[in-house]
C-alpha cells in the first residue's frame, strides 16, 4: 500500500505569528496524532500555490496539511466524484510530517506517468532540445531500479549500493520526476529500516542505511522549507551547470543557430534578426500566466514557482534553453562579453558592493543580487533602503535595470509598501542589516 506524505502543517497554524511558534505547534500536533486516525481529503483547484493540483488533509474537520505536491497526481484518481476521499494515519516522523494510506491505492505507484504539459509549447520546436546531463540520466536509471526492487535478504546489498549511488544525486534538480522519486524512495528506505530483522540486516548496514535515509529525509524537508530557499538555489545552480556543460549548451546553441539564425554564429548573425529572436523568446516568457516566470533576470523567483508547478524534466529544460538563449542574444546585442552581468554603474562602487553583499549574506538577495521570494512591495522597500544608504537619487531606474522591472512599477510597489505592516517590519530589518 502506498504511503502518502502530509506536509505544510506549520502553515495551518494561523493563530501563531512567528515561524518558531508555528513550528512548535505543528510539532506538538503531529506528536499527538494517533496511528489509525481517520482523515478527510479534499481537492482544492483554486489553491494559488499549486493550481489544479493541491489536495488538502483534514483532521477532525480542520485543515491540517496537504498531500505533498509530488504525490498529488497519485491521489486524484482515488477521490470520489465530489473530489473528496478518506485516509488513515499510518506513520509520523519526529517533527512536522505524517503519513497516510488511502483505500484503493495500488501497492506500487507508476513512477513516471504521462502528464499534461504545464508550460506553453517550446518556442524552439520539437527538434531543438538541449540534452539532459549525464548525472540526470544516471539518476533516472538508479531511482527507477531502486523503486522497482522488492527487498529480500538476497538483494539487500544491491539495494544498499543503489542507495549509496542515489544519495549524492538527490539534489540534482527540482523537476517533477525527481521530486516524486525523492519522496517515494524515502518511504522505501524507512520501511527497510523498520524491517531490518526480517532482512537479516547487520548493525553496520543498518547504521549506514539510517544515515543515507536521513540525508534523503533532509532533502525532502528542504523542498518545503522555503526560508532556506533550497529549490531556488537548485534551479539557479542547475542553470549554471548547463552554461558550463559544453555538450549540453553547445548542442543547443548550434541547433538554434542552424534553425533560427540562418546558420550564422551569434557574432555574425544579422542584428535585426537577433533582436526579433530576442523579443520572440522573451514574449514566450511574458506569455506565462505566472508572473514569476516572466522575467529572465529574476531566477530565484522563477525557481520558487517552478518547484510548485511540478514541471517535467523536458519542460524544465525548455525553460533553461530559452533562458540561456536570451542570455546569449542579450549579451551580443548589448556588446557585453559572455557571462558578464550588466549591473548598473552606480552599483559598481566598492561601497555599493559592500551593502549589496550584506543583503546577500542575510538571504534577502541572491549571489547575483536578485531578490529571494520578495513581493513587489518588499522589492521596492529594499531598493529604496539601499539607495538611501548610498545616496543614489535614481532609485527606480537603477534597481529597475538590475531586476528587469519598469521604474514606474517599482516606484508604485514602494508607495504601496508604506501602508503594509509586513513591509514596515522589513524596513526595520533592513536598517539593522545595512547600518
Amino acid at each position: 500500500m502506498i504511503e502518502f506524505t502530509v506536509t505544510a502543517i506549520r502553515y495551518q497554524m494561523d493563530e501563531f505569528p512567528t515561524f518558531e511558534e508555528k513550528d512548535a505547534a505543528a510539532t506538538a500536533f503531529v506528536a499527538s496524532l494517533e496511528i489509525g486516525k481517520q482523515v478527510i481529503l479534499k481537492f482544492e483547484p483554486d489553491n494559488p500555490g499549486s493550481p489544479n493540483k493541491a489536495v488538502a488533509v483534514y483532521v477532525d474537520y480542520k485543515r491540517m496539511g496537504y498531500i505533498s505536491d509530488e504525490q498529488c497526481e497519485l491521489v486524484h484518481p482515488l477521490l470520489d466524484e465530489r473530489h473528496r476521499g478518506k485516509g488513515e494515519v499510518v506513520r509520523k516522523d519526529n517533527h512536522v510530517t505524517f503519513f497516510i494510506t488511502i483505500p484503493g491505492a495500488p501497492e506500487k505507484p507508476k513512477v513516471i506517468t504521462p502528464r499534461k504539459r504545464i508550460l506553453p509549447e517550446s518556442p524552439l520546436g520539437e527538434t531543438i532540445m538541449m540534452p539532459f546531463t549525464k548525472d540526470e540520466h544516471t539518476l533516472e536509471v538508479i531511482a527507477d531500479t531502486l523503486l522497482e526492487m522488492d527487498a529480500t535478504p538476497n538483494n539487500l546489498q544491491e539495494i544498499m549500493t543503489l542507495t549509496r549511488l542515489y544519495v549524492p544525486l538527490v539534489k540534482t534538480s527540482i523537476c517533477h520526476e525527481d521530486n516524486l522519486w525523492r519522496g517515494l524512495i524515502l518511504t522505501k528506505l524507512e520501511h527497510l529500516l523498520s524491517d531490518r530483522q526480517h532482512l537479516n540486516m547487520s548493525e553496520k548496514d543498518a547504521a549506514e542505511l539510517k544515515g543515507l535515509c536521513n540525508q534523503v529525509r533532509d532533502a525532502v524537508g528542504d523542498m518545503h522549507r522555503s526560508k532556506d530557499h533550497w529549490p531556488e538555489r537548485v534551479f539557479v545552480d542547475h542553470l549554471e551547470r548547463l552554461r558550463k556543460d559544453v555538450k549540453c549548451s553547445g548542442h543547443l546553441f548550434n541547433k538554434y543557430i542552424e534553425t533560427f539564425l540562418d546558420g550564422m554564429s551569434f557574432e555574425e548573425a544579422d542584428k535585426d534578426k537577433m533582436k526579433n529572436e530576442h523579443k520572440r523568446l522573451c514574449d514566450w516568457l511574458k506569455g506565462m500566466k505566472w508572473s514569476e516566470l516572466k522575467s529572465p533576470k529574476n531566477l530565484q523567483a522563477m525557481g520558487y514557482r517552478v518547484n510548485y508547478l511540478g514541471l517535467s524534466r523536458r519542460e524544465l529544460y525548455d525553460l533553461y534553453s530559452v533562458l540561456l538563449l536570451i542570455e546569449q542574444l542579450d549579451a551580443k546585442l548589448q556588446g557585453v562579453p559572455d557571462g558578464e552581468k550588466k549591473i548598473p554603474e552606480k552599483l559598481l562602487t566598492d561601497d555599493a558592493k559592500k551593502e549589496m553583499q550584506k543583503l546577500v549574506d542575510a538571504g534577502i538577495l541572491s549571489e547575483d543580487w536578485q531578490p529571494f521570494e520578495l513581493s513587489g512591495s518588499e522589492r521596492g522597500m529594499v531598493a529604496k533602503a539601499v539607495c538611501d544608504i548610498l545616496k543614489i537619487n535614481e532609485v527606480w531606474q537603477v534597481f529597475g535595470q538590475l531586476w528587469g522591472e519598469k521604474p514606474d512599477t517599482l516606484r508604485a510597489y514602494f508607495n504601496k509598501a508604506l501602508d503594509q505592516k509586513k513591509t514596515l517590519e522589513l524596513q526595520g530589518k533592513l536598517k539593522n542589516i545595512l547600518n
